[in-house]
């Protein structure tokens, strides 16, 4: 078979979307020996207007589809073209801006993600989801049938592991990150609840010695105003470092030389980067919610009480336990060696297969 994959996700910048493609790509191109693939992008930015979006959407994927005579296109990160005769396939991450639309301030932009791009996945073949989580809500939300709903858990890139010492003293010099810090990573929204994590670090700051560092883009610049004032009001000035966007060179290293990982989701699709840390060596503290307990298969420490006084008592009882970080880090470890890629690979595959031969499409990973 010709299968295209859309990868204008891949371009910068890389958001957790581009980083399942990223390693989707690399991970056919390695394991997949049956099938050619063929890619399209357009410009040199994964950030395009919502206007200039729909187009190459509803036009452009679908011409060059057809140019390019393919069996399959797959749309990774972004909607999919609603008309053609090639056969679609779409990666739905979740429905949180649809369940939540108040994560996003633009309109243009809500309606892209809250009605606009589940709605095409309703004209797929077949929608793959990163969790059981999201293929319910996908069959309850969009009423798309469980025969063309597949579920495959999306491991981590390969280059996400454990940081040598020389590479993290690279990485502090060049990020400004002291030896001792908590670290919690994701684009600031209403979605990442970094206002109780912020809370919480308070509880706790005075009896140890490490910063809060902040890792992630602004998403909607309200919460991003919400949590500098929050920082100024817990006087936390001199101890909570806001990174913003951090280039990809830099993440292995900077997981690897938390102490902790806090992610503090309210919302999560699947949970990439508590897996990320997990591959780093780093133990992870989140938010019992949504798939996140599917996501972290029991090695995060999962908090059903989302309150600041939990989450500070948490993070405290991995600091000053060296045997609990022992036992998170070693099983995170293992939790990420059970999400492979060729078994990515091969559910991909038996997706792309059944949508061209109209068999059954319903399977999980």
């Amino acid at each position: 078979m010709l299968i295209a994959i859309d990868v204008q996700s891949t371009l910068p910048p890389v958001s957790g979307l581009g980083a399942y493609t990223q390693g989707l790509v690399a991970a056919l191109q390695r394991y997949d020996q049956r099938n050619q693939y063929v890619y399209f992008s357009c410009g040199n930015t994964s950030r395009l207007s919502t206007p200039a979006q729909v187009i190459r959407e509803q036009w452009s994927l679908p011409v060059a589809a057809m140019r390019e005579q393919i069996d399959v296109l797959h749309t990774p990160g972004f909607a999919a073209p609603r008309w053609g005769k090639k056969r679609r396939v779409m990666t739905l991450h979740d429905l949180s801006v649809m369940e939540r639309e108040e994560i996003l301030a633009s309109n243009t932009s809500r309606w892209y993600w809250s009605s606009y791009l589940p709605r095409t996945a309703k004209h797929c073949d077949a929608v793959i989801t990163p969790s059981h989580f999201t293929a319910e809500r996908a069959h309850q939300l969009l009423d798309i049938s469980h025969k063309r709903l597949w579920t495959i858990h999306y491991p981590v890139r390969e280059h996400f592991r454990q940081a040598t010492a020389a590479q993290q003293t690279q990485m502090r010099k060049a990020l400004g990150v002291g030896r001792q810090y908590i670290l919690c990573v994701g684009a600031l929204e209403p979605r990442k609840d970094v206002i109780t994590l912020l809370r919480a670090f308070a509880r706790i700051e005075s009896v140890c010695r490490h910063e809060l560092v902040l890792a992630g883009p602004v998403h909607l610049a309200s919460y991003g105003l919400a949590v500098k004032a929050e920082i100024q009001r817990l006087g936390l000035g001199r101890r909570v470092l806001r990174l913003g966007y951090v280039e990809e060179g830099w993440m292995p290293a900077l997981y690897s030389g938390a102490d902790v990982f806090v992610f503090p989701e309210t919302y999560a699709g699947w949970g990439l980067p508590m897996l990320e840390a997990m591959a780093c060596g780093t133990p992870v503290i989140a938010f019992d919610n949504t798939a996140l307990r599917e996501a972290g298969g029991g090695a995060a420490l999962l908090l059903r009480d989302a309150s600041a006084p939990a989450l500070a008592e948490a993070m405290l009882g991995i600091l000053q336990d060296v045997r609990e970080q022992s036992r998170r880090r070693e099983a995170g470890l293992r939790r990420v060696a059970l999400l492979r890629w060729d078994a990515a690979v091969d559910a991909h595959m038996a997706v792309y297969e059944g949508s061209v031969s109209n068999d059954s499409l319903a399977a999980a990973v």
